[in-house]
């Protein structure tokens, strides 16, 4: 019997099309006919370079058993859930509500035709193992469950919408957490790191990139001394592809030497621009090796010849049987001669590290990143051999927006004018693709796309780091508009906004996401952008926004703040300077500026670089004569100084 997923565009539902399972991908058809027919939906979120996906689709999806089971008691659906985060957000609070612990992928839902959740699992095998009930066991049970219990099923949905309400921000009189506050709690954090082997105590180890960066930017120096530990120990580990460069998306054990293998667009754009940080406080050929790495890594796999960034590539791959295996590609027999004269610079003491039968790459000394060049090339050779991971095509607008972002800071920082080029084309990609007016962004090309309030303030974020790379009218007006929209789309009565906008299909739940997960918090990221918002237009409206977020959330910042460090980015912000450095000038005094301009000065302040001989608003803001010979200017909190003539002035007016 033929499933409904022929037709979606999403790689992950396209791996289920053949399936025996009647899938039907999410919408008003399978909700009508669960209805109409009383039957219960099974929900399948994942995504489709998941591995634990992939097995419980082949021991379960694939199985004519289970499908039959599960299309005569159930209406079933698939979800992709980097098409709709919003949908899978609301089922992995509803499993964290269930099992009293964090979810993950699959997740497994089913639910009333309303989409009132009654049993929430992740991977569930076809028969009872690893202390796990089995399908072939818990289908019959739940259809029944659902036939014969609705006032108890209904009654249970009561208590878990309390339960969705009560974990909702939440307005208080509380003062603003302070300054003072913000710096304890960065002891508290730092107490609570793995100082041996980098990242937090335990396992599985993540990279946590948000807090990483949150500490790396406050300037403490026990921070930041940290942090440069932390990112050798990782970036010399299994996290890293030593090979061909790229981040997985995290390590199963403490010590970081065996990841989960997928890679994920978001990963890299965030340990780009951790790592870029670091070179502030430490300059490293090191650093600069795994950024060019990762880049290059991009460019070879990731990039679309219309500019932008594809999703991620899975973690298995075809192995020498023809099936698929988890990290195959990547891992090294112990038998390899290749690998086996490089004893001395990989970690290969005692049993091969994967399984005790192939070898994932650690390396010995983080020093030996950028001396290794020729050996990467001879394992290139051997990886050669074999089937890439397949890679998912799909488009996700935070997530090129994040990569944008971090391309265009460490191409700025590190003099790579060809990262610059790269980000600003997939920047105009997206501006094309989905910005249409001044009033609305578009779907891409190939299908209507579900935008979101990451995608919108991600989107913003890079256009404000564009603006400081290479300045363009056309940004400036757009990030004006974008701003605004946000505004009118996803504000809540009570300050922070919400993850869907106020046109969209209506949930289970409405959900206000304050926490930073794999990204960071849109909510966090929206507070700080709002306010160099404030300072680019002088628009007090925007800041106002932005204090709302803070004063709204302020009571989860407060209770839980290893959770929210973008939030606490921006609350300390808030209480900063808020400056902008603009300078005016010709095209050749801009680039000797550029030159002699501490890169550091990015971290704390908005610079922009004007052409003098044009048109522009900021031009009306000193004196014309200072301005046909070149100027800067310094404006903190709406106070702008006397305008200064060269960069030496500059740093002194700010105490550099």
């Amino acid at each position: 019997m033929a499933n409904k997923l022929k037709n979606e565009s999403s790689l992950y539902l396209k791996q289920h099309e053949n399936n025996p399972v009647s899938w039907y991908p999410w919408g008003e058809e399978a909700f009508s006919k669960a209805s109409n027919e009383d039957k219960p939906i099974f929900l399948s979120i994942g995504y489709s370079s998941c591995h634990w996906c992939h097995v419980m689709a082949h021991e379960c999806f694939e199985d004519n058993e289970v499908a039959t089971l599960l299309n005569q008691f159930f209406v079933c659906i698939k979800v992709d859930k980097e098409e709709r985060p919003d949908i899978d957000h609301i089922y992995q609070k509803a499993h964290y509500i269930f099992a009293q612990r964090p979810g993950g992928w699959p997740l497994s839902v089913f639910m009333t035709p309303k989409q009132e959740p009654f049993f929430i699992a992740t991977y569930i095998p076809k028969l009872p193992k690893y202390n796990m009930q089995g399908l072939m066991q818990i289908l019959p049970k739940l259809s029944e469950l659902y036939l014969n219990e609705k006032d108890m099923l209904s009654k249970q949905t009561d208590q878990i919408k309390q339960i969705f309400n009560k974990l909702q921000p939440e307005i208080t009189n509380d003062d603003l957490f302070s300054i003072e506050h913000i710096h304890q709690v960065r002891e508290e954090i730092i107490l609570n790191l793995d100082h041996t082997n980098g990242g937090i105590k335990g396992a599985p180890k993540f990279p946590n990139e948000a807090m990483m960066n949150y500490l790396i930017k406050s300037k403490n120096k026990d921070s930041i001394v940290l942090m440069n530990k932390n990112i050798k120990k990782i970036m010399q580990s299994g996290l890293f592809d030593h090979v061909e460069g790229g981040f997985f998306r995290y390590c199963v054990d403490d010590q970081w030497q065996i990841p989960h293998y997928e890679k994920m667009l978001y990963n890299s754009s965030q340990l780009i621009e951790l790592i870029t940080h670091l070179t502030y406080t430490e300059p490293s050929s090191q650093y600069l090796k795994l950024i060019e790495m990762t880049v290059d890594w991009l460019k070879n796999n990731m990039l679309d010849k219309q500019g932008y960034f594809y999703s991620s590539m899975d973690a298995d791959s075809l192995n020498d049987k023809g099936t698929l295996e988890e990290g195959f590609y990547y891992n090294f027999s112990p038998e390899n001669e290749t690998l086996n004269s490089m004893q001395h610079i990989f970690l290969m003491d005692g049993n091969p590290n994967y399984e005790s039968e192939l070898w994932h790459l650690n390396l010995r000394n983080f020093e030996d990143i950028d001396q290794i060049d020729e050996q990467r090339q001879l394992l290139k050779k051997t990886r050669q051999v074999k089937v890439k991971p397949t890679i998912d095509q799909k488009l996700v607008v935070s997530w090129n927006a994040m990569m944008i972002k971090s391309l265009l800071y460490a191409g700025r920082v590190l003099n790579k004018e060809e990262w610059i080029y790269l980000a600003q084309k997939n920047l105009d990609y997206l501006t094309d693709q989905f910005f249409i007016s001044k009033s609305s962004l578009k779907s891409n090309q190939h299908k209507e796309s579900v935008l979101f309030l990451d995608d919108y303030v991600f989107y913003l974020e890079a256009l404000i780091e564009s603006m400081q790379s290479n300045f363009k009218k056309e940004d400036y007006e757009i990030a004006f508009e974008i701003g605004n929209q946000i505004i009118e789309k996803f504000d809540s009565e009570q300050g922070a906004f919400y993850f869907t906008s106020h046109d969209h299909e209506k949930l289970f739940e409405r959900e206000i996401i304050s926490e930073d997960n794999a990204t960071p918090s849109a909510n966090g990221v929206a507070a700080l952008i709002l306010q160099k918002l404030s300072i680019l237009y002088l628009d007090n409206n925007f800041f106002k926004h932005a204090e709302k977020i803070l004063r709204h959330l302020n009571h989860k910042i407060r209770t839980q703040p290893s959770s929210h460090p973008s939030l606490m980015t921006a609350l300390e912000y808030f209480y900063g300077d808020q400056s902008l450095i603009t300078f005016f000038g010709s095209n050749d005094q801009i680039s000797l500026w550029k030159n002699n301009l501490p890169n550091i000065l990015y971290q704390d302040h908005l610079i922009l670089f004007l052409d003098n001989k044009k048109e522009f608003y900021f031009n009306k803001t000193i004196n014309s004569t200072y301005l046909n010979e070149g100027a800067i200017t310094l404006c903190k909190k709406g106070i702008c100084y006397p305008a200064c003539k060269n960069v030496d002035e500059l740093l002194s007016l700010i105490n550099l």
